[in-house]
Parts: structure tokens; C-alpha cells; sequence
């Protein structure tokens, strides 16, 4: 059962783009989405996005670095944010450029996490060569987007 909904004029797609970002940056590819899902036909939300990015509305490029800048806030890894910026519909070469391709890097913040993760769960330094929690220790970097060489180098050194 579908919905009939008027085709909205180039004023309204306007409006409402605007107050959708107003509340947070949008990739092109989410902004399209939503605008389409509103009623928009796809040539006047592909206008209304060209106006937009023209006049520095809206931007890929600063969504990606605002985008990558928020999860690394959030401890994700490389993985993670890759794939959330992908579904966003963020080109790969944009990727490249905002994502920290260095190993160290990463290793650097997966070593912090897991010192974090350690003292959180009272982990001892004797303790963390067990099977049990060299689990615990990986399961959490797993699910942060690190890769398995990061992960690997992780629990081969001893936290503190």
C-alpha cells in the first residue's frame, strides 16, 4: 500500500534541506535519500542539491571530516568508520584523504582502548595473558572497526 504524496516545488525541497541540515551535516547521498523518501522527484532534488553545494550548503568533504573527526572521538577504528562512510555514500578518495592510513596511529589508540577496557573490567597484569581475556580484550576491538593485525599486536603486549 503506497502513499500518494504531491510532488514538492523546488521551494519546499529547499526548506526542507535546510532545516535537515541545520541539524547536522549530511552526505549528498543521505540528503538525495531523504529528500527523495519526502516526495522530491529526482531531477528537482538533484537541482535543490547543486544549489545547495554551490553555495556551501552542503558539502562531502566536510561532512567526511566532521564524520571521521566524531568517531574517532568515539575510539571506532579504521574499519568502522571506513564502512559508516561508505553507506553514507562518501567516495573513496575522500576516505583516503580524512582517514588516518597510519599503522602506528591505529595501534596507538588500540593500545589506549585496551588499557581503558582492562581497568574498566579490573583486568590485572597477570590475568590478561588468559584466554578468557585476551576474548574479552579482542571481542571489544573487534567490534571498534580495528583490523586483526592491530588487534593481534594488542594483546601481545602486556597493558599497564
Amino acid at each position: 500500500m503506497s502513499k500518494n504524496r504531491p510532488t514538492l516545488d523546488a521551494s519546499q525541497l529547499r526548506e526542507i534541506a535546510l532545516r535537515l541540515l541545520s541539524r547536522r551535516e549530511h552526505s549528498t547521498y543521505e540528503l538525495r535519500a531523504k529528500l527523495l523518501a519526502r516526495g522530491g522527484s529526482f531531477e528537482k532534488v538533484s537541482a535543490t542539491l547543486q544549489e545547495l553545494d554551490t553555495e556551501g550548503y552542503l558539502s562531502d568533504t566536510r561532512f567526511t571530516e566532521l564524520a571521521v573527526r566524531a568517531r574517532l572521538r568515539t575510539n571506532d577504528g579504521p574499519i568502522k568508520i571506513r564502512a559508516y562512510l561508505l553507506q553514507r555514500g562518501i567516495i573513496d578518495s575522500l576516505i583516503k584523504h580524512y582517514l588516518p592510513s597510519d599503522q602506528e596511529f591505529w595501534l596507538e589508540r588500540a593500545l589506549k582502548l585496551d588499557q581503558l577496557n582492562c581497568m574498566k573490567r579490573s583486568i590485572s597484569a597477570h590475568e590478561v595473558t588468559t584466554h578468557e581475556a585476551w576474548s574479552i580484550r579482542s571481542r571489544l576491538l573487534k567490534s571498534r572497526g580495528y583490523p586483526a593485525n592491530i588487534i593481534r599486536q594488542v594483546l601481545e603486549t602486556v597493558p599497564d
